[in-house]
């Protein structure tokens, strides 16, 4: 009797945890598209508009069944109360958190006020005072979730251009206040994207882009100046683009001593700069030719009368250079080199510079002069990185930061003479972050590469093939990855498990051949380098197949999605966070047609770039005779950098699957973009789902 009613309690909750579940109904309308001679045959096109009332309704089905399957698994793991626990609210010293809001006497910070779900924006003067608002998030609407999330105050003081979203979206608009009178000018300047705000005068230089309702487009930009207290149709033109393949952007200094532009034809890698030099133009406002036709990427930090002081590519390394103002083809190499370690941060000050370099085995600070004379070098510990680092004319201090994927950021001071540092503040924890432990190393890919992995788990690392192992990588556009703290991380390791982070072929940080070797024709490398992560830590017994969880975002999420299409065998569950799913379409859509992109995954319309996509791209390479691990698709009904349907389309291609017994779920948050959550609340519900779910299965 005892085993009949133990084989009755398996079953049932076979039953309930496998494909018993009843998903919204996802018809089949095949749409044949031609490649090349190749037919390509997509049933499910039609989740691609999500305006469709019928598409709307799917969603909102899908989310209600997710949504009461991850809270169940919540309930059931308690993981609200670990989530909550591990989630740290602020620093002690807020003021000191928020240094780079931090103007003179102004000091600025974000504050979320009783019946607001985003930050508003606050401000003091004085470090004593107290914070009074200046822009109130709800003011601007109340029916959208806007998020403020840059800001930049003129020279005098007088004015603060602030910068903010609707719903988590690229699209940006800039509005501007008057601090000592709190005036709120009613202009709106709207179709900003990646723009910084540079003040002159009465008005700042912005980029702005083309835009119409129905198909926005992220090409052409044109380099702006508005004039406080004008109409934005009234902005005066200073560049403009006039091909796809050509991108402009504009940079300046807080003294308004001086202002470039570059204009990069992406196709060819050619770059031309124009400076404006106000002190020495007679504030005439206008560009003159700077250094024309150069292969040089630079990016312009900082101007002397007779020099400036710019990063660019020197060697496959970012470097640190001085140009003669009147001499601009002739560079000087101001920053040191070190071997494997890559420049990260980096501070101006009067006499010196100081700079902080990361790698693979560590970080450390470097101060130098600026004839590139190293002065003293500063060795970190281990398995910390430095996030930021600045110098507060306030406190006459030099601070930095280190944080870690187990400890949330640390705040230190640095003595700039001994070149000694000390803490100044942390943040509390409700665990001992004291009993982690990392280990650096590497393993073999499929074609002999080593690639580096690195491991972090709590008192001991078993052997015994009994650890579950959660595994994550990005893996794209040659981005180093700096590590930092995750409560689900916490939440994996304090329940058993251990984390490893895998710096596949195309990541940065190990050289440019590093990255071109995981780009366009090489993008399978990287997912060869994942899925060898995976059998490295099975060979060397410390986890077995199908305990294992791999999870992912963006270009993370396409890699998570090729390896679990690929090696099925291997994982027990998956988590795909705004994945690049169906890489066919992808540049169809929104940036899919940039040129990083391009540059990134080729182009379906070159035939040796299709067949190379087609053959990894997840969406297409779903097998209909497979049982697929667990796995939940998060995206935002708000991202318009993957488009959602990446999301919707393989949820629902893996839900048809006529062997798919395991549960495929999908949560698409709304008024949320690709960044993900934009509320503290949504947030906590994020890391509830993503890690409850990729836990429980393992269980």
């Amino acid at each position: 009797m005892k085993f009949i009613i133990a084989l009755l309690l398996v079953l049932v909750q076979v039953k309930h945890s496998s494909a018993q579940i009843e998903y919204p109904i996802s018809y089949e309308k095949p749409v044949v598209s031609n490649y090349h001679g190749f037919d390509i045959v997509d049933e499910y096109i039609w989740l691609e508009t999500q305006e469709n009332d019928s598409v709307v309704d799917w969603i909102e089905s899908q989310n209600k069944i997710s949504e009461k399957y991850l809270k169940r698994q919540v309930a059931q793991h308690h993981t609200d109360e670990y989530m909550n626990k591990y989630l740290y609210s602020s620093f002690g010293d807020f003021d000191g958190k928020l240094k780079r809001n931090i103007d003179d006497d102004y000091f600025f910070s974000y504050f979320i006020t009783s019946g607001s779900t985003t930050p508003s924006l606050f401000y003091k003067k004085g470090v004593h005072s107290r914070y009074y608002m200046l822009v109130n998030s709800t003011s601007i609407s109340r029916k959208d979730k806007i998020d403020i999330d840059y800001y930049k105050i003129s020279k005098n003081n007088t004015w603060l251009a602030y910068k903010y979203n609707r719903n988590g979206s690229d699209w940006h608009e800039i509005r501007v206040v008057k601090i000592d009178k709190k005036r709120h000018y009613l202009n709106v300047l709207k179709h900003t994207l990646n723009s910084g705000i540079y003040w002159w005068n009465d008005g700042f230089f912005y980029k702005k882009y083309p835009f119409d309702s129905i198909n926005a487009t992220y090409k052409k930009p044109t380099i702006m100046y508005h004039k406080v207290d004008t109409k934005q149709e009234d902005d005066q033109i200073m560049f403009k683009s006039y091909s796809d393949d050509e991108d402009i952007s504009v940079v300046g200094t807080k003294d308004e001593s001086f202002y470039m532009v570059k204009r990069e034809n992406t196709k060819t890698e050619i770059y031309n700069y124009y400076l404006f030099n106000p002190l020495r133009e007679n504030i005439k406002l206008g560009f003159s030719p700077f250094l024309i036709n150069t292969k040089y990427d630079l990016n312009f930090y900082k101007a002397t009368d007779s020099l400036l002081y710019a990063t660019t590519e020197i060697n496959d390394k970012q470097q640190l250079i001085s140009i003669d103002k009147e001499e601009p083809t002739k560079f000087k190499l101001i920053s040191p080199s070190y071997d494997n370690y890559e420049l990260q941060n980096y501070e101006f000050l009067e006499d010196f510079i100081v700079a902080s370099y990361h790698s693979f085995n560590g970080s450390f600070l470097v101060k130098f002069d600026y004839q590139g004379k190293v002065l003293n070098e500063c060795v970190l510990p281990k398995g910390l990185s430095v996030t930021d680092m600045y110098y507060s004319n306030n406190y006459e201090a030099f601070f930095f930061y280190l944080s870690s994927y187990t400890i949330p950021e640390v705040r230190y001071r640095l003595n700039l003479e001994t070149f000694k540092y000390e803490l100044v503040s942390e943040t509390n924890v409700n665990f001992d972050f004291k009993n982690y432990k990392f280990k650096q190393d590497y393993y073999t890919s499929s074609d002999g590469t080593k690639v580096p992995i690195f491991i972090v788990y709590k008192d001991s690392l078993k052997q015994d093939k009994s650890t579950p192992f959660l595994i994550k990588t990005y893996g794209g556009y040659g981005k180093t990855n700096i590590p930092s703290y995750n409560p689900g991380i916490i939440y994996f390791i304090e329940n058993g498990g251990a984390f490893a982070y895998t710096h596949i072929r195309g990541s940065g940080g190990f050289g440019k051949k590093w990255v071109t070797d995981g780009q366009r024709l090489n993008k399978k490398n990287g997912i060869a380098d994942f899925i060898s992560a995976a059998e490295y830590l099975i060979e060397n017994n410390y986890t077995a197949p199908k305990k294992i969880a791999i999870t992912g975002a963006s270009h993370g999420g396409l890699i998570t999605g090729a390896a679990l299409t690929q090696r099925p065998d291997l994982f027990g569950s998956a988590v795909i966070n705004v994945g690049a799913l169906d890489m066919i379409r992808f540049e169809n859509f929104t940036v899919g047609s940039a040129v990083t992109n391009i540059q990134e995954f080729g182009s379906t319309k070159n035939l040796a770039d299709f067949n190379n996509i087609l053959s990894y791209s997840p969406y297409h390479n779903i097998n209909n005779t497979i049982n697929y691990p667990p796995t939940l698709l998060v995206t935002g009904t708000d991202d318009n950098r993957v488009p959602p349907f990446h999301s919707y389309k393989f949820a629902a291609k893996l839900q048809n699957v006529p062997s798919q017994k395991n549960p495929i779920l999908l949560w698409a948050k709304d008024k949320t973009g690709h960044s993900g959550a934009n509320t503290r609340s949504v947030q906590i519900k994020e890391y509830n789902y993503i890690y409850s779910f990729l836990f429980h299965q393992l269980k």
